[in-house]
């Protein structure tokens, strides 16, 4: 069963989202600019940042934590919240990129 604190970590990677689109709606860096080259950057980076989980869980390296909503995708240690996190580094990446140029 899925707790308060267990929503906490979706919770806090969804604010960090909103951060980010609202940096890159004042400064339109990235999705805001060139949005089909956003989602482009953004899901290959997913793809290989997944690769490298799924790389990580077969070694035996990673393990999901205790706070996890409970929803699992490949594996017991694959949660849902860790598809956003990846996908938050990809579009965070890109923002940081195109403000520094």
């Amino acid at each position: 069963m899925t707790t308060i604190p267990d929503l906490l970590y979706l919770g806090g990677i969804i604010v960090a989202f909103m951060g980010m689109g609202i940096i890159d709606w004042r400064w339109k860096v990235a999705l805001f600019r060139d949005p089909g080259h956003t989602i482009v950057v953004v899901a290959i980076t997913l793809v290989v940042l997944l690769l490298f989980d799924i790389c990580g869980l077969l070694l035996g390296v990673f393990a999901a934590g205790s706070r996890v909503m409970g929803i699992f995708l490949f594996s017991r240690d694959m949660p849902l919240e860790e598809i956003f996190l990846l996908t938050f580094f990809g579009y965070f990446t890109l923002v940081m990129l195109r403000i520094h140029k």
